[in-house]
């Protein structure tokens, strides 16, 4: 009866969205299932495996194997504090599958101080598949396997003898099943398609004023998961996080499979800013996408972390978001708008091998969101993101910043007077400075502010190439830093601006154009200006 409900409930929703005259293809999922497994007893002596006593190796107890009530496909721990566990399963109680590490929920889950705070206690793992099971053996490192739960979850629909039910949502609209949900450019897989019953939810999605800063995760597991199993997956997280941990949704606003299929995660529209369950202190104005595996020594599947990058892009460019900036989250603390579950919270999440191509990450998501064409591979991209940001920079014109073309003495007095957000100077009086010139205004403010100056013949020269250190001595000026004695840079010797220069290396705005020169004359480039900009906005707070 209650399978039934729940077609119908699914075929009701999926027909309130259906286009007319469009023809509907649907099998209806599966009922999700769950059953909490408890009595563990550890076994007398630890068998070898591979030649080697595998449990003492690691100084950790295992539990004989067990059988649950009903057959499985997915596995959650609940682990005594402190302790460390690693699984694996079994269909008929012979053969084994590898031994599985779990990884703690740790820092994941709802803000404190809300309501769906008050339900979360200690001690869980990330739910991990496993395929079709029935036995279960626990290695725990740090206390006793008898004070170990497992959470048995089938969102397959198992038979009892095993074998897996055909059943899986389909929802068919003349296009594939991947791309049957578009939302304003972004193909997914929705709610209605990958299976959620909407009756686990525990109340009606919550929102944050806007979206600021993404939080990248795994979700741990296997990693040999089929496209097909992917839909059971995110029913078995989503049965997981409401029936057993007792949040009010799945904790995650997105979900990506090893194929790179993206999911719908938390109700409550993919364009809104959704407060998810993901990173617990970070979650209201955040937007949390995790990658179906588990991503310690391998790393995710290129595809996958394509479609994670252009889902965040898109996020992005809804919520006018730089790929390489920062946000204050609402607890206070400064996050980059591309982080890491581990750059906010004590948690190995998203794997160290995953965790090693953030910069790759932050890169695609930046190809997709930059304000400008021509600024994707260049190593002051990040920097150019950040003046565009401040408003120091509009670009150079038809949708460029032309980060390889010179700056010239007019151009950095303009910036200059963006960055400093200086008032409006005296109307200038130079020679080659008509009135009407483009960077008119920008050369007044400069120079009233003391941060340029004209030359001896009554000229400006706003044509002439700034080199690198006319624009230290402007930028030291601009911050009020004093001059520095000494020699920094072997090549700044006999340099007019060699204390200007000084001060701005102690202030870690400029380290040199290597490691021992400076290169005082060198012409400076409107990609260079942006990094030294961008670190002059930094030390102003800006």
């Amino acid at each position: 009866m209650t399978r039934r409900l729940t077609t119908l409930f699914v075929l009701a929703l999926v027909l309130s969205v259906l286009p007319l005259g469009a023809t509907l293809v649907l099998a209806a999922p599966p009922e999700t299932t769950s059953v909490r497994l408890t009595g563990l007893r550890a076994e007398d002596a630890v068998p070898a495996v591979d030649g080697l006593a595998r449990a003492a190796a690691r100084a950790a107890e295992r539990s004989r194997p067990a059988a649950a009530a009903e057959p499985f496909a997915m596995v959650g721990l609940e682990l005594p504090a402190g302790g460390a566990a690693e699984v694996r399963t079994s269909l008929d109680g012979r053969t084994w599958g590898p031994w599985v590490e779990t990884e703690l929920l740790g820092e994941d889950g709802p803000d404190a101080g809300s309501a769906e705070a008050s339900r979360v206690r200690p001690g869980f793992t990330e739910a991990v598949w496993v395929g079709p099971s029935r036995f279960v053996q626990v290695e725990l490192a740090g206390g006793s396997v008898e004070d170990v739960a497992v959470h048995a979850i089938d969102p397959v629909g198992l038979a009892p003898d095993g074998t897996a039910e055909p059943a899986r949502t389909r929802v068919a609209v003349g296009t594939p099943a991947a791309e049957a949900a578009t939302l304003s450019g972004l193909s997914y897989v929705s709610r209605a398609e990958w299976g959620a019953d909407e009756t686990l939810r525990r109340a009606a999605p919550e929102y944050a004023s806007d979206v600021d800063f993404a939080v990248v995760h795994h979700t741990a597991g296997s990693n040999d998961y089929t496209a097909e199993d992917a839909p059971a997956i995110v029913r078995g997280i989503y049965h997981y996080h409401t029936r057993t941990m007792g949040w009010d949704d799945i904790g995650y606003n997105v979900l990506v499979d090893r194929y790179g299929t993206v999911y719908e995660g938390r109700q409550g529209g993919l364009d809104k800013a959704v407060i998810g369950a993901h990173a617990a202190g970070y979650n209201t104005g955040s937007f949390g996408i995790s990658i179906m595996g588990h991503f310690a020594e391998e790393a995710p599947p290129a595809v996958a972390v394509a479609a994670m990058a252009d889902t965040i892009a898109w996020k992005f460019r809804l919520h006018g978001i730089s790929a390489y900036g920062t946000a204050v989250a609402r607890n206070g603390s400064t996050v980059d708008t591309v982080s890491a579950h581990r750059d906010i919270g004590s948690t190995a999440c998203p794997g160290d091998a995953f965790y090693a191509q953030m910069d790759q990450v932050r890169g695609l998501v930046a190809r997709n969101t930059s304000r400008f064409t021509d600024t994707y591979g260049t190593v002051h991209a990040p920097s150019i993101e950040r003046i565009a940001a401040a408003g120091v920079t509009t670009g150079c014109g038809d949708g460029r910043y032309c980060p390889t073309a010179r700056v010239t003495r007019a151009q950095m007095a303009t910036f200059l007077t963006r960055a400093f957000d200086l008032p409006a100077g005296e109307p200038v009086s130079f020679s080659d400075v008509p009135d009407g010139h483009t960077h008119a205004a920008g050369i007044a403010a400069a120079v009233s502010a003391g941060l340029a100056s004209g030359y001896r013949d009554g000229s400006f020269r706003p044509e002439q190439l700034l080199n690198r250190e006319q624009m230290a001595a402007m930028l030291q000026r601009g911050l009020h830093l004093e001059e520095e004695d000494g020699v920094r840079f072997v090549d700044t010797a006999a340099s007019a601006y060699r204390g200007a220069i000084n001060a701005l290396s102690t202030a870690e705005i400029t380290g040199g154009c290597d490691e021992f020169r400076y290169c005082p004359i060198d012409a400076v480039n409107r990609g260079q200006m942006a990094s030294f900009l961008a670190r002059t906005l930094d030390h102003l707070g800006r």
